[in-house]
């Protein structure tokens, strides 16, 4: 229970600042830091987050917060990097703090009897695990270590088509399973990727949780808060899926890192590969950013040291790389 009377609350709405209001006496024991509220703004009601305490002012009137919803906390460091991203990509507060929020939300509370709407459905069938080659293994041992610490770096796994990156990410969130967290993996077209997600699923089986655009509403929002709330402890998606408020990331991945579908052109412009690096700063836990062909701000940064760059020289089994032409088609 806090006991301020006065809070800070960031409204969904195009507003540079949070706004203060006063917290009514029968709401202070169910607001915190982080609670998601209902609050008059001008002639309607907004949805917003409650920030912290605020300062009164004899210049306005200070209206009260109306309602708090039940809606699972933001956590600190999910409060701490929504508050770099609408500073550092000039969006206004509180509608980059909605973005915390599963669309869908009103229906949380309704317990789905189907199965997780993955694209694929886990079997009991056990995959053949395979061994990891010597570059493969080196990259494992780097990113596991620093899992192990709860230390945050940047790794760029470089590795040609057919080279195993993905037995890499694989084995690299067994380390993280062990040690009780979760792990969150980015794709830049959820569509494209189905063989990426039937190599999770039949690995670590129900533990995984999909999000994409042909969810419902109400599946979508089945996914989000079974991550949330540590159900599920792998989360993969498109680039929304890095607004999903885990509190104990272990790992996150970004698979073909060069990729232009990480940006978001509309409404808060970001790039998703470079807010997740600030996500994985703020949760101290190394991030993977995976390609055969990587971008040159991630090159760049391995040049200068401020990336570690992991190589996957050869493709698996040292299967021969595909016969190509050049044709002149004129």
């Amino acid at each position: 229970m806090i006991e301020w009377e006065f809070v800070q609350i960031a409204v969904e709405a195009p507003l540079p600042h949070p706004l203060t209001y006063r917290l009514p006496k029968n709401l202070a024991p169910a607001a915190s830091a982080g609670s998601r509220v209902k609050v008059p703004l001008g002639k309607r009601y907004s949805m917003g987050v409650l920030l912290g305490e605020g300062v009164a002012s004899d210049k306005f009137e200070i209206k009260d917060v109306s309602e708090i919803a039940d809606d699972p906390l933001l956590g600190e460091k999910t409060l701490k990097w929504l508050k770099w991203l609408a500073q550092y990509y000039l969006h206004p507060p509180g509608q980059v703090y909605s973005l915390a929020f599963a669309p869908g939300t009103e229906f949380r509370k309704v317990k789905s009897k189907k199965r997780s709407p993955t694209f694929l459905t886990a079997t009991d069938e056990k995959p053949k695990i395979p061994t990891p080659n010597i570059h493969q293994q080196r990259a494992i041992d780097e990113i596991e270590s620093t899992i192990a610490q709860d230390k945050f770096e940047t790794f760029l796994l470089y590795g040609i088509t057919g080279s195993g990156k993905t037995e890499v990410y694989l084995r690299t969130i067994e380390k993280v399973l062990t040690l009780n967290k979760q792990a969150l993996v980015l794709v830049p077209e959820i569509s494209l990727t189905p063989q990426l997600i039937k190599r999770f699923v039949e690995r670590f089986g129900e533990n995984v949780a999909v999000i994409h655009s042909h969810l419902t509403p109400r599946e979508r929002a089945d996914q989000w808060w079974s991550a949330v709330k540590g159900e599920k402890k792998i989360l993969i998606g498109a680039r929304s899926a890095l607004f999903c408020p885990l509190e104990n990331l272990g790992l996150i991945i970004v698979d073909e890192e060069h990729e232009g579908g990480f940006k978001q052109d509309e409404q808060l412009k970001y790039n998703a590969r470079d807010a997740a690096i600030m996500k994985a700063q703020v949760s101290s836990c190394p991030i993977v950013l995976g390609s055969a062909t990587p971008s040159l701000e991630s090159w760049y940064n391995c040049k200068l040291r401020k990336y570690k760059l992991l190589s996957l020289p050869h493709r698996v089994e040292n299967r021969p790389l595909p016969e190509m032409t050049i044709t002149d088609m004129s």
